[in-house]
């Protein structure tokens, strides 16, 4: 909710969660580019949608009312004719690392961008 309040005046905000560091710079570019007024814009990797989740700012009231760990899937399922989809090959919008030698085992998966 914090992140949604400071981002008001702007037309759209990106959702990205911090154990997914392997997203290329090329597929942030992409959804920015989808990102538009009422829409709701997520990648989709081989069939697994993924982050980050941009949404216009139609949507920041209710991703404003999310509490705990909910997420936003509520917001996307609420808004299905808002949803955007970026078929993707980056595998990076999919993979976490949870642990620190994940980011070490999961690093040379990804080329560099």
């Amino acid at each position: 909710p914090a992140g949604v309040a400071a981002a008001r005046g702007h037309a759209h905000v990106f959702v990205g969660l911090a154990d997914m560091p392997f997203v290329e710079a090329a597929t942030l570019r992409r959804l920015r580019s989808l990102a538009g007024p009422g829409r709701i814009v997520r990648p989709n990797c081989r069939g697994r949608p993924g982050h980050p989740v941009g949404f216009a700012e139609d949507h920041f009231e209710a991703l404003s009312r999310l509490r705990g760990d909910e997420g936003a899937r509520e917001v996307v399922a609420a808004n299905p004719r808002a949803l955007v989809t970026l078929w993707t090959d980056d595998a990076g919008v999919t993979r976490d690392i949870d642990e620190p030698p994940d980011a070490a085992s999961e690093a040379h998966k990804t080329p560099a961008t």
